[in-house]
C-alpha cells in the first residue's frame, strides 16, 4: 500500500519533504556522510529519546546485557528510539518481562544497541469508534503492548466481565512477549494466544515510492479485519497511523518474534467470564498411549484426533520421566492427565475469609520439588530415588486433592489455567517459578505416543538428571506462519532441566549442562527424521537456518514480510543471526 502525501509529511516534517539527505543531517546538528543503506532515512519530527546505559537480564540470567536503554510511557518515544537507532546506525530491540529463554527475548549484546523497556506501555485502550459495523465490539480489548497477562486477568477483564480465550501457565508475560512468540495453553480445540489478536499496532519502517524508509507507526490486520478504512482515516489526523489490511503480513508480524517492528498496542478477542472445573486422573504410560490409541473423532473435514482429548475443554499430561533414570528404570513411568471443564460462576459465600475467586492450594511443583527431592538437584548428580519420590508424594496425591483452598475444586478460569499459587497483588509482578531451563517439541498430535517414547529413551540413557515432569499440551492449529502448531492440531511437548542453586556461579555451571543436553535431545529427534518436529522458538533450542526451512512450510511468506519491515536490518538480533537471517 503506498504511503500518501499526507503521511510522509507527517513522518518527515514538511520542511524535510525536499531536502536531500546531506542537508537533512546538517539540519539536524550531524556531519554530512556518505549515504549507505542505513542512511536512507527520513527524520521524523519527534525529539529524541533519552538514553542511559542500563542492565537487563531475563528470570534465567542466562541472557544478560548492557546497552542504551528507553523506557517509553508513549506510542512517539517509541518512534523517536527508532529514528535514533536509525540515525546512529544500530539495532533496537524491545523487551517485555524476559521470561522467555530463547534468543528471541534477547537484545544484542552491542552497547551501542537500543534496547526499548515496554514496561510502562500498560493499561487499556478506547476503540475510537474504528471498529467495523457488525463486528462484536463487546468482545474486543484493546490494550498496550507492555500490559501483563496477570494486570490484563484480574484488573482489566474483569471490570467489563471478560476474560481470555486461553492463556499459558505463568502470567508474567507481557501481551507482546506472550503473543510475539506463539505463547499456547492446552485445549485441542484452542488455538495459541497469537490467534486471538484481531489487530496489531507497531512502529516500523516503511519504504516509499522513491526508495527512502520512514519511520511509519501502522495498524496491521489480516484482509476484511475489524477496522473500518474509511472511518480510521477518517480520524488520521489524530492518530498518525496507516492501515495494513493484509493476510500474509499479518500472519506474519504477529508471531514475528519483534523482527519487523516494535508492537505498542493490540487488540484481542475475549469472552465472557468463566469458571473452570479442575480434576486429575492417575495412569501409566501404557494408559496413556491407550487413550491416545482409541476412539477417534474426525474434525476440521479430514484429521482424526483422540477422542478423549475432545471429552473436556483442556487436557493436559505431566509425564514423570525421572522415573526411567531409577535403579531399575521403570519403564511403564507414571503420568497424571489434569482436566478442565467450563462451569458457571459462583458467587462468594458470606463466610469466605480468603481471596475470592478461590487461589491454587500452597502445594505446588515446586514446594514438591523444594521439599520431596532434596533442594534443587544438579543436572550431573545421581539421584536415582527422585522418580519414585515424585511418584508417592506428588503423582498420586495430587490426583485425589481438590486444587484450589477450602477443597475447592473450581475456580476463574485465569486461576485455573495458571499452574502456580499466586501470592502478590493484581498489579504487582508475580513471583517466578524456579529457574529451569526447558525445550519444547511441536508434533502432530497423533505423533504424542512415539514423541514421548522417543524423549524417554533419550533420557533412560542420558547421563544428566531429569528431576522435574514432562509436560504435554495439546493446540488447535495456528494461522500464523512462525507459530510452532501453525496449521495443524498439535501436541507440545516441553523437558525442562531444573538450574536454580544458591550461587549463581553454580546456576551458570548448571545452565551449561542443561543446554548441551537439550540440545543433543532436540539434534537426535531432528536427525532421525521419524517424526516432524517443530520447536517452539521462545523455548530453547539451537536449531539452524536448515532446520527451521525444514520444519515451517509457510517460512518464505515470513521472511517476505520481514524483508520488508526490516530492510535496513535496524531490527535483526540474536534471533535473526542464530537463523542466518540478519540483513
Amino acid at each position: 500500500m503506498p504511503l500518501s502525501f499526507r503521511t510522509l509529511i507527517r513522518a518527515r516534517g514538511e520542511d524535510d519533504e525536499a531536502a536531500g539527505l546531506d542537508d537533512l543531517a546538517r539540519r539536524h546538528g550531524e556531519a554530512a556522510r556518505p549515504v549507505g543503506l542505513r542512511e536512507q532515512f527520513a527524520a521524523l519530527p519527534e525529539d529524541p529519546p533519552e538514553l542511559s546505559v542500563s542492565a537487563w537480564a531475563n528470570w534465567l540470567g542466562d541472557h544478560a546485557v548492557s546497552t542504551f536503554t528507553v523506557r517509553p510511557t508513549q506510542r512517539a518515544q517509541v518512534i523517536g528510539a527508532l529514528q535514533e537507532a536509525v540515525r546512529r546506525g544500530v539495532r533496537i530491540r524491545a523487551v517485555g518481562s524476559g521470561h522467555s529463554h530463547s534468543n528471541a527475548a534477547c537484545p544484542g549484546a552491542d552497547v551501542r544497541d537500543i534496547r526499548v523497556d515496554l514496561s510502562a506501555l500498560q493499561g487499556k485502550l478506547a476503540h475510537e469508534g474504528w471498529i467495523r459495523p457488525g463486528v462484536d465490539a463487546e468482545h474486543l480489548i484493546r490494550v498496550r503492548a507492555g500490559t501483563t497477562i496477570k494486570k490484563l486477568n484480574r484488573s482489566i477483564l474483569p471490570d467489563a466481565r471478560r476474560a481470555l480465550m486461553n492463556m499459558g501457565s505463568f502470567d508474567g508475560q507481557t501481551v507482546a512477549g506472550a503473543v510475539n512468540t506463539g505463547t499456547h495453553g492446552t485445549g485441542l480445540l484452542l488455538a495459541t494466544m497469537a490467534d486471538f489478536v484481531r489487530s496489531v499496532e507497531l512502529v516500523t519502517l516503511l519504504a516509499t515510492d522513491t526508495g527512502r524508509h520512514v519511520v511509519q507507526p501502522l495498524r496491521l490486520e489480516p484482509e476484511h479485519g475489524i477496522t473500518d478504512p474509511v472511518r480510521f482515516e477518517r480520524d488520521f489526523g489524530r492518530h498518525g497511523m496507516v492501515l495494513l489490511q493484509d493476510t500474509d503480513l499479518f500472519r506474519s508480524v504477529v508471531v514475528g518474534y519483534g523482527c519487523m517492528g516494535i508492537a505498542v498496542a493490540y487488540t484481542l478477542e475475549v469472552r465472557d467470564e468463566y469458571w473452570l472445573e479442575e480434576s486429575s486422573e492417575l495412569t501409566d504410560l501404557e494408559g496413556l498411549e491407550r487413550r491416545l490409541a482409541g476412539p477417534k473423532m474426525r474434525i476440521e473435514g479430514d484429521v482424526d484426533v483422540p477422542e478423549f482429548l475432545l471429552d473436556h475443554r483442556h487436557v493436559g499430561v505431566l509425564v514423570n520421566i525421572a522415573e526411567r533414570q531409577a535403579d531399575p528404570p521403570v519403564d511403564n513411568v507414571t503420568c497424571l492427565i489434569k482436566r478442565h471443564a467450563e462451569t458457571g460462576a459462583e458467587s462468594k459465600p458470606d463466610s469466605w475469609r480468603p481471596d475470592w475467586p478461590p487461589e491454587r492450594r500452597r502445594t505446588t511443583v515446586r514446594d514438591i520439588v523444594r521439599a520431596i527431592i532434596g533442594g534443587h538437584p544438579a543436572p550431573d548428580s545421581h539421584r536415582p530415588g527422585i522418580g519414585n519420590k515424585l511418584k508417592n508424594y506428588y503423582f498420586e496425591p495430587e490426583a485425589n486433592r481438590p486444587p484450589f483452598v477450602k477443597r475447592r475444586t473450581a475456580s476463574a478460569s485465569y486461576i485455573a489455567l495458571r499452574r502456580l499459587r499466586n501470592t502478590t497483588g493484581p498489579d504487582e509482578a508475580p513471583e517466578p517459578p524456579d529457574r529451569a531451563i526447558s525445550t519444547e517439541f511441536a508434533v502432530p498430535v497423533n505423533s504424542t505416543a512415539e514423541t514421548v517414547g522417543r524423549v524417554l529413551e533419550f533420557i533412560g540413557q542420558s547421563d544428566s538428571l531429569f528431576a522435574t515432569p514432562m509436560g504435554i499440551r495439546f493446540t488447535g492449529p495456528s494461522a500464523h506462519y512462525l507459530d510452532a502448531s501453525q496449521g495443524r492440531f498439535t501436541a507440545m511437548i516441553e523437558v525442562p532441566i531444573l538450574i536454580e542453586a544458591g550461587r549463581e556461579a553454580e546456576v551458570e555451571r548448571r545452565m551449561v549442562l542443561a543446554k548441551r543436553e537439550l540440545a543433543a535431545m532436540e539434534r537426535a529427534l531432528i536427525d532421525e527424521g521419524r517424526i516432524p518436529v517443530r520447536p517452539h522458538l521462545g523455548k530453547y533450542t539451537e536449531m539452524n537456518r536448515s532446520d527451521l526451512e525444514a520444519a515451517f512450510p509457510r517460512l518464505d511468506k515470513w521472511l517476505a514480510a520481514y524483508r520488508r519491515f526490516n530492510a535496513l536490518g535496524v531490527f535483526d538480533n540474536n534471533f535473526t543471526d542464530q537463523f542466518s537471517l540478519s540483513r
